[in-house]
């Protein structure tokens, strides 16, 4: 993942480096790291932003990311998904794997419970865009 595409997520996203930290779990220095070409994001902080950039590539996740990250409420459940996806696929996905978006993450039973609490705590515009749960 190079600095330029970790700055891009950021920004089609609209998120500050200290949001984008609060998401992934890092600090706001590791981010300006990142984007400056002086750190590298360990495996478990790269099968995240692989995912967020996966994401972008859908348009319904691209708008429930966007709505989502329009508030700290949402910066707080992108973070909570963050961690939610890497729970779920760290023992069965890779770097190297096919990434996984963030809405896809809500299809499994945790996702679901996260998405009950995403729609209490933001409201249920915050989801109208995410995938269709089963």
């Amino acid at each position: 993942m190079t600095p330029i595409r970790i700055k891009k997520i950021r920004e089609i996203l609209r998120l500050t480096q200290e949001d984008l930290a609060t998401i992934l779990g890092v600090t706001k220095t590791t981010i300006w790291r990142y984007e400056d070409g002086r750190g590298l994001p360990g495996e478990d902080v790269m099968v995240r932003l692989l995912s967020l950039e996966y994401s972008l590539k859908d348009a319904s996740e691209l708008r429930a990311l966007k709505a989502l990250c329009g508030t700290p409420e949402g910066i707080a459940a992108m973070a909570a998904i963050s961690t939610l996806g890497s729970a779920i696929f760290s023992r069965s996905t890779t770097v190297g794997a096919a990434p996984v978006g963030y809405v896809e993450v809500l299809n499994y039973p945790a996702g679901k419970v996260l998405f009950s609490f995403i729609e209490k705590t933001c409201g249920p515009s915050s989801t109208n865009d995410t995938a269709t749960l089963p």
